[in-house]
């Protein structure tokens, strides 16, 4: 019943208007396009009574087929220190193949859009137990892209179902479901034209994370996007609004740096 639920929960609304920091944009990248993405994350977290340091960094490469359809693969590196839990080593945490697929565009103009789009794929046995799944596990989402004029809003839903017994990172054997709220303003320039190589962004996102042992927590990250034609570079914090259950890590404060290159 609690899987029928996220499933329902996820095929309701993904708003994106930029491809922020969190979440997934309902956008894809076009015929033949590729994309290279680099999004680095330094958190101070709290664990029983202990701090630690967590250093996470996904590279996630993306290949347009064509206009409707984009592939997607990446994978983690980690390094926690300061806690008796952890050794500062880098770990190599499992490796995703997803599939984005857009089903719905409807354009207003060359700037105002909504578009929406279905996130599909698996996350694969890691080569470190500890810190990622020992089985093939799925996942599943839903996304749309809405842009008018100098605002974008960002909502999005993500599954992951865990089919073995080792837990995930940070999180326990449950399922574990991500929805992602964000807005977003552009700064420059005030009027977008063909011609214009870059804009820049103010962008806050609402971050809530839940696992089916009623886990749950809600960050806010707001942050600053300067986005061209070609590449992308971004930067966000992140701090903690809500955090309940006690089994795991509570985050304390977080910072996020993001490039992305188009080619």
């Amino acid at each position: 019943m609690r899987l029928l639920f996220a499933l329902l929960f996820i095929l309701s609304v993904h708003i994106s208007a930029q491809e922020l920091t969190s979440g997934v944009s309902g956008t894809g990248l076009g015929r033949g396009v590729s994309s290279l993405r680099i999004l680095s994350s330094f958190k101070s977290f709290e664990q029983n009574g202990d701090e630690y340091l967590h250093y996470h960094q996904q590279q996630t490469f993306a290949y347009g087929v064509n206009s409707r359809l984009t592939l997607l693969g990446g994978f983690p590196l980690h390094i926690a220190s300061g806690s008796r839990d952890y050794d500062g080593k880098l770990r190599l945490g499992g490796p995703t193949l997803m599939a984005k697929l857009r089903v719905f565009q409807l354009d207003k103009d060359s700037i105002s859009t909504f578009r929406i789009s279905l996130l599909m794929g698996v996350e694969l046995p890691g080569v470190d137990n500890e810190i990622s799944s020992d089985s093939i596990d799925p996942i599943l989402g839903f996304g749309a892209t809405s842009i008018q004029g100098r605002n974008g809003i960002n909502f999005s839903s993500k599954l992951k179902f865990n089919t073995g017994d080792t837990p995930y990172y940070e999180f326990n054997d449950d399922e574990y479901l991500e929805t992602v709220f964000g807005y977003s303003w552009r700064l420059t320039p005030r009027e977008w034209e063909d011609y214009t190589y870059a804009s820049t962004y103010l962008f806050t996102e609402f971050i809530h994370s839940y696992d089916f042992s009623s886990e749950q927590s809600l960050i806010v990250s707001p942050g600053y996007l300067i986005e061209a034609r070609d590449y992308a570079i971004e930067i966000a914090v992140e701090f903690p609004l809500f955090d309940y259950g006690s089994r795991h890590s509570r985050l304390e404060f977080g910072l996020k740096l993001g490039f992305r290159y188009l080619f």
